[in-house]
């Protein structure tokens, strides 16, 4: 007994995708040797054609109308000459898709393929502009939805990262002038940031969100202090990074529900306020005058990035950031 045309279809995928040929296929197969031969060169003749997307196209229209018309002969012939074979008309619909994407599949030289090919071109040919650096990205994720004190007061809470994104600098950050008996160091424009809540108080309070420097010298060792006697020592980081972003936090409060609020307690830094930069080694100083963070590369309009690692308990209040600009400071011996 012969077995149906779909069947023979598979078998004959099966050994072209072993190495074999059409004919080999179709010379077991004499009763479907026209359909076999039309059928299986088809297939192989999509998987040949350019892979651009309009010759693409009309090869797959006219790959989709001959295999229709084909296999509207075929039934046509089979329910002349063997009326006692059934072949249903749902099945007979099914063919010329089925079929095709069968060979196209199996074989892998098919439709499919091209179209895979085809977005492959495509996405190489768009590739990232290179100039466009990948690096860390912002910063804080925002954890509050609700208070329960007055709502106008409402503010998003959020918990540093390890890095803040830092604007690009000048290469020339701190010029030296004159010789080692009057060492003079004039800096450029730039920002200072680092989380600072309640300086003076305990270390829990402070938290680094910035270690991340390229063009300026590390701060690390640095002391922050104000004319009231509150101060906060930069702590020492890796020799391949510097901290070069201030941000002044204020520690949130938790409600009785869990839910994470602003607290309503003032930082000790606040904007406006005066603050002094001291270098350690030197004792070159800077005054800083903390203002607001609009000029900041982040801002709370910014789409926050979650920050998992931090825990509940680490949930800071952006309020200011302090900001560097041209600032000059003489070595004491």
């Amino acid at each position: 007994m012969t077995p149906p045309l779909m069947e023979i279809v598979n078998v004959c995928i099966d050994r072209l995708a072993a190495g074999e040929t059409i004919e080999d296929c179709v010379r077991d197969y004499p009763d479907y040797a026209d359909e076999l031969r039309d059928m299986l060169g088809i297939g192989t003749l999509i998987g040949q054609l350019s892979p651009s997307l309009k010759e693409t196209q009309l090869a797959q229209q006219r790959s989709r109308q001959q295999l229709a018309s084909r296999m509207q002969e075929e039934k046509k012939t089979m329910m002349m000459h063997r009326p006692k074979r059934k072949r249903t008309q749902g099945r007979a619909g099914l063919l010329p898709m089925g079929i095709a994407a069968l060979i196209a599949l199996v074989a892998g030289i098919g439709i499919g393929v091209v179209g895979m090919q085809m977005s492959t071109a495509s996405s190489v040919e768009t590739v990232a502009d290179p100039n466009v650096q990948l690096g860390p990205i912002p910063t804080m994720v925002p954890v509050i939805t609700a208070t329960p004190f007055d709502f106008e007061a409402i503010r998003p809470v959020y918990r540093p990262t390890e890095f803040l994104p830092t604007v690009v600098q000048p290469d020339n950050i701190f010029v030296l002038e004159g010789g080692l008996d009057d060492e003079v160091i004039t800096s450029s424009p730039y920002i200072v940031t680092l989380d600072v809540v309640f300086p003076g108080q305990t270390d829990e309070n402070v938290r680094i969100s910035s270690v991340y420097s390229s063009s300026m010298p590390d701060l690390g060792g640095w002391t922050l202090s104000d004319d009231d006697g509150n101060s906060y020592t930069i702590p020492q980081m890796d020799a391949e990074q510097g901290v070069n972003y201030i941000s002044i936090y204020t520690k949130a409060g938790i409600d009785d529900g869990q839910n994470f609020y602003m607290g309503f307690v003032e930082p000790i830094w606040q904007l406006d306020d005066l603050l002094t930069l001291t270098e350690p080694e030197r004792g070159l100083t800077y005054r800083i005058r903390v203002e607001d963070s609009i000029e900041s590369p982040w801002h709370l309009g910014d789409t926050p990035t979650p920050a998992p690692t931090v825990p509940p308990q680490d949930e800071y209040q952006l309020t200011a950031t302090a900001i560097i600009n041209d600032l000059t400071a003489t070595a004491q011996k």
